[in-house]
């Protein structure tokens, strides 16, 4: 081999290794956010690793190179979610969208009477297996989601140093947050998934309050 083309190669790998060791678990999460899939999600990784190989970006910082980079994996994982979409019948999700618009009425009267007070709908939204409404209004925002399988649907990642769970009607309810006060709610009924994060802390009594609203 020419000593140049192996220069080549080794400055290659050595750029790949830089990204797999710096950013690849950032980027497997967050690709792994949006398709729910692990094996998916290490694919969207790797696509974006042969991206960045491809184009040499240069960036200004490490933030500037991070961003990029999920961005790269956030346009990738739409498009995988696209093409599994083609792939697969629509029937489960025709039956996500008529569960949710079953379930937007007294989920959304739900939120309402909390202090997060969205005035109206965003959007509601459905990719791959995945159910998702979009509530907002006052600056605030709560972000209900739903999903085949019994998997945390939230997308969340964060690390919390407080975690509590509570009972409302048939199901356990996993809450996440700091200090007593909480962001994050998951759960599920044994055949689906579900969170409610929110924008504002709410107080345990408050969760309560809001998951018995939900479940009567």
């Amino acid at each position: 081999m020419r000593p140049d083309v192996s220069a080549k190669r080794a400055a290659i790998n050595e750029r790949a290794g830089y990204i797999l060791n710096t950013y690849g678990d950032s980027i497997l999460r967050y690709a792994y956010s949006y398709l729910h899939n692990m094996s998916d999600a290490e694919d969207i990784l790797q696509d974006t690793l042969i991206q960045y190989l491809k184009t040499g970006p240069v960036f200004e910082n490490a933030a500037h190179e991070k961003a990029w980079l999920l961005r790269v994996a956030a346009n990738l994982s739409k498009n995988r979610l696209d093409y599994n979409s083609i792939r697969k019948t629509d029937e489960l999700n025709e039956e996500l969208a008529a569960d949710e618009r079953d379930e937007l009425s007294f989920v959304w009267e739900a939120v309402k009477s909390l202090p997060v007070t969205p005035e109206q709908t965003e959007y509601i939204s459905y990719w791959h297996e995945l159910a998702e409404i979009d509530y907002t209004g006052e600056g605030k925002t709560a972000c209900y989601r739903k999903a085949a399988g019994t998997e945390d649907c939230s997308g969340d990642y964060n690390v919390y140093t407080d975690v509590t769970e509570f009972e409302a009607g048939s199901i356990t309810v996993t809450l996440k947050g700091d200090a007593g006060q909480y962001t994050l709610a998951i759960w599920t009924d044994g055949s689906y998934s579900y969170s409610i994060s929110l924008s504002d802390c709410l107080s345990l009594s408050d969760w309560q309050a809001l998951m018995n609203s939900i479940q009567s």
